[in-house]
């Protein structure tokens, strides 16, 4: 039989700024079998239910409503070792695809940042569904002679020649995801937080060294990714800075010259600006400045902020590299800026 057949393509690896891999592509056999030659033989079906450890009954429900196809899937992404044992029983109607398997070697570790692909090798979340024209091949095509018995007599002629995806280099280094994501995880259990996010961040360049997220999930299982797990909340998830402006508002007014031992009152735990009122949790009476950022006050970093005009504020978080673009990378970073 003259058939054209595709030639596999391998999807580009994936790996740290150091060249440690993080997403990688292994070669593996799915079996498939031509209805219409493999009912000729009916009687070898619950022998091959059994190689393939699938019902008999099942299996022949599934090839009588596709008696007129001439190709259906049995087990996708399956060992070669195991494959060929299959094969070698020399049922009629029964082949194998070269096909390729994502492994993540890092598991819940990068999960979120590199998401994952689907059986056929496309991406579907994170990193690899961002880039994956990037990451994706283009498989080739040949044709070829083939006995009855499936097996290759002659490679006729090639169409197309394969051409393999390309390799994604990312900021993230491997070492310090690890540290960021045990430490977080650390964190998590022992406040009973429903969950946390981390990002390490080189402050001159504006990449990211770490991204990680807890809890997280085994991209290697993807039959068990809770949905509610995938979203990498360290990008997805947008909460108002709050208190962590504090300590820029007196790093601004220290650099505009307030005396670092200045002393205010946050009596009597309310502080009237223009015509809304700024309130504290407790009355804290008089801070200092280390006072007014162990106790997180809102009146004394209000009226802190009131000794600054508006320009010089802006000035100084400037020199912090504020409203300055990240440089991270990510999709939309043109846009992005630390605010």
């Amino acid at each position: 039989f003259l058939r054209e057949v595709p030639i596999a393509t391998t999807r580009g690896m994936i790996t740290d700024r150091n060249g440690e891999p993080l997403a990688v592509s292994s070669p593996v056999e799915s079996i498939w079998v031509n209805p219409k030659e493999l009912l000729v033989d009916a009687k070898r079906i619950p022998e091959l239910a059994t190689a393939l450890n699938i019902v008999p009954e099942d299996l022949t429900l599934r090839l009588a409503q596709r008696k007129d196809k001439q190709f259906m899937y049995l087990r996708r992404h399956m060992n070669p070792d195991a494959a060929k044992v299959v094969l070698d029983l020399n049922i009629p109607g029964v082949y194998s695809s070269r096909e390729f398997r994502r492994f993540y070697p890092h598991r819940e570790v990068m999960s979120q940042v590199l998401g994952f692909t689907n059986l056929d090798e496309r991406g579907v979340e994170g990193m690899e569904l961002a880039y994956d024209d990037w990451l994706t091949g283009a498989a080739g095509k040949q044709k070829i002679i083939r006995d009855n018995r499936g097996r290759i007599v002659e490679n006729v002629d090639l169409i197309r020649q394969a051409e393999n995806g390309k390799d994604l280099i990312l900021s993230i280094d491997k070492r310090i995801q690890y540290l960021a994501y045990s430490e977080l995880k650390k964190s998590v259990l022992e406040n009973k937080a429903r969950s946390g996010s981390a990002v390490v961040m080189d402050v001159k360049t504006g990449e990211i060294l770490a991204m990680v997220n807890y809890p997280s999930y085994n991209p290697n299982s993807r039959d068990t990714i809770s949905p509610s797990l995938r979203r990498n909340k360290a990008v997805t998830d947008v909460l108002e800075p709050g208190s962590t402006m504090k300590p820029f508002t007196v790093a601004a007014a220290l650099a505009d010259g307030v005396d670092p031992n200045i002393v205010m009152s946050t009596g009597p735990g309310k502080f009237k600006v223009a015509n809304l009122y700024v309130s504290d949790v407790h009355e804290y009476g008089p801070v200092t400045l280390r006072r007014l950022l162990v106790k997180s006050s809102n009146i004394g970093a209000a009226k802190l902020a009131g000794n600054m005009s508006n320009q010089h504020f802006y000035d100084v978080l400037s020199g912090f590299g504020f409203g300055e673009r990240t440089g991270s990378g990510f999709p939309g970073e043109s846009a992005a800026v630390l605010s």
